[in-house]
């Protein structure tokens, strides 16, 4: 369903689906993420105090199901973006702690041949309090449909934080969707 900036869909995983894809990652994963490569504010500070890890896409798609054909299905309706094939793109598990929060960020690339389209996250913990997911618009607007089993899609560039988790662990999926920069003729 759409809500304005974002789209989202219900229970596209259930508690054991949630499990296995998590333990499976984090067993799996490619590397943890430095601090050097979490995101900063303007003054460089560091905003996002998370465990993160990243895995190849090819590497989690078995437990995908039709996740990933839902979103290009809603691209493709919804967005018009043109998207790479993800293989062997890395996507990225963020497990927060009581008191883990990220600050205001938008996901981007650094590569100069193409850009982040689409930011897709999915909640796939158990149960937690607090870490509430917030994006950017004409204001800050709470997503409540980011529970566990839903996932929310969004265009990159929308500005989004999450607040402090308060108990329990909030583990999330984010797959980034890229494709070809804008070119001027």
């Amino acid at each position: 369903m759409e809500n304005l900036s974002y789209w989202y869909l219900d229970n596209v995983f259930n508690k054991a689906q949630c499990k296995r894809l998590v333990t499976y990652i984090k067993k799996n994963h490619d590397g943890v993420e430095s601090k050097k490569d979490k995101p900063k504010d303007l003054q460089g500070n560091v905003i996002k105090n998370t465990h993160t890890v990243s895995i190849r896409y090819k590497n989690i798609k078995k437990y995908l199901g039709d996740v990933p054909d839902y979103i290009k299905d809603i691209n493709r309706r919804e967005f018009g973006y043109i998207i790479e094939k993800l293989d062997n793109d890395s996507c990225i598990l963020n497990t927060y702690k009581e008191g883990d929060s990220c600050g205001w960020h938008s996901d981007a690339s650094n590569s100069h041949l193409f850009d982040c389209k689409l930011s897709v996250t999915i909640d796939i913990s158990d149960k937690y309090e607090g870490g509430e997911f917030y994006i950017f618009q004409g204001g800050e607007r709470l997503v409540s449909e980011l529970k566990p089993g839903n996932l929310i899609i969004a265009k990159s560039y929308v500005n989004h934080r999450v607040a402090p988790v308060t108990k329990g662990e909030r583990n999330t999926l984010t797959i980034f969707f890229n494709g070809p920069k804008m070119r001027w003729v």
